[in-house]
């Protein structure tokens, strides 16, 4: 079937993470040679940045009350159903859950592509409703890990479904040269008090750790007074701003000791946690320091590329960054970032990831209908 239309439900406003809808839209495009369209909802707390995708044709679907809101999410229902009515795309990729309902309303789409970035937990039983009556049309499945394709496929009718594992490898660009690296460890990430462990790094604990932080606040209504309170402290946890992730973003993690990973392990999504930032330190050549996510574990034995906490507790954390610092004087640091991360940056690509998919589209034309 030849391929001249894409249509991607974003379920949110791109340009603000998630950069894997981005990647797999213009990979889509580039090798179908098709005209590709991302519908995202209008987030208030997120302006659109199409200019910044040049390449790329981003519709934003204007609602009169938040789109995840009840009346939001009924609004961007109908004009996104409309919106594809008027297209007729011949292949439709709906990224999790929030334009599935138009995706049924409206019909269309000669090819459906689910592409699972987001993980259900077990709880967002409307979108499970929604997603079983669009299953038995769903052609091709894709998902970011192991673990959330085995509790969501089944959970969303998808289980037998032809399926791909993408992993959110960056397609930003490594550096052919070994970085210079300097004394400290990078957090590049939302900054949450509890999810991402933000609190800890503000606490008089760990103002020995050389760390820089970078991303935006969530749920930390006291997150100036902290910063503010590190500094009279002569804390060694620097708070470093926004940053855009882009190939400035990955020469400024590549001169880093190690990039942190961490999320609290409070649900299946971040325990089995694929993060986009354990993926951008592989190619920016700069190690991970993890916690022991499952897939961040399996892949850092795989590939020798970094270090893992012994656990999520404080104290775990403490001890691992204490013996992370301590390897980073070894030769076998040296050996780490001088053999085997380029290895595991060759290899874990978005180009790779998307073959995958590109494969499993070819082995199986019909798809899964």
């Amino acid at each position: 079937m030849k391929i001249e239309t894409i249509a991607v439900l974003s379920d949110v406003s791109v340009g603000y993470g998630s950069p894997q809808i981005i990647s797999l839209t213009r990979s889509l495009a580039q090798h179908f040679q098709a005209k590709a369209v991302i519908f995202e909802p209008d987030q208030s707390d997120r302006p659109s940045v199409a200019y910044k995708y040049p390449d790329l044709q981003i519709e934003r679907i204007f609602t009169a009350s938040h789109p995840y809101s009840g009346s939001g999410q009924i609004d961007f229902t109908l004009q996104l159903a409309d919106a594809l009515r008027k297209m007729r795309p011949d292949l439709v990729v709906v990224c999790a859950f929030h334009g599935a309902a138009a995706l049924v309303q409206s019909g269309v789409g000669r090819k459906i592509i689910y592409y699972g970035y987001e993980h259900t937990d077990g709880v967002l039983t409307r979108e499970i409703r929604v997603m079983g009556q669009l299953a038995k049309r769903i052609d091709y499945v894709a998902f970011c890990e192991e673990n959330r394709a085995l509790l969501d496929a089944k959970r969303l009718g998808l289980s037998n479904k032809p399926t791909a594992i993408l992993y959110n490898c960056s397609d930003l660009l490594p550096s052919s040269r070994r970085p210079q690296k300097n004394d400290k460890i990078v957090y590049a990430g939302q900054i949450d008090p509890d999810r991402t462990f933000g609190r800890r790094f503000f606490s008089n604990d760990f103002d020995a750790f050389p760390f820089d932080l970078y991303g935006s606040f969530r749920n930390f209504p006291d997150a100036q007074e902290q910063i503010e309170a590190c500094g009279r402290r002569g804390s060694l946890v620097n708070y470093c701003g926004l940053v855009e992730h882009d190939q400035y973003f990955l020469k400024l993690i590549s001169s880093y000791l190690y990039s942190f990973i961490a999320w609290a392990p409070d649900s299946e999504s971040t325990y089995y946690a694929a993060p986009n930032k354990f993926f951008d330190a592989i190619t920016a050549g700069t190690p991970p320091l993890t916690a022991p996510h499952p897939l961040c574990v399996r892949l850092i034995k795989r590939y020798g590329c970094g270090r893992v906490l012994p656990g999520w507790g404080e104290d775990d954390m403490k001890r691992g960054i204490d013996d992370a610092l301590a390897f980073a004087q070894t030769d076998a640091y040296d050996q780490l970032v001088g053999e085997r991360l380029p290895i595991a940056a060759k290899e874990l690509t978005w180009e790779a990831q998307f073959q995958k998919l590109v494969n499993l589209m070819n082995d199986v034309p019909g798809g899964g209908a």
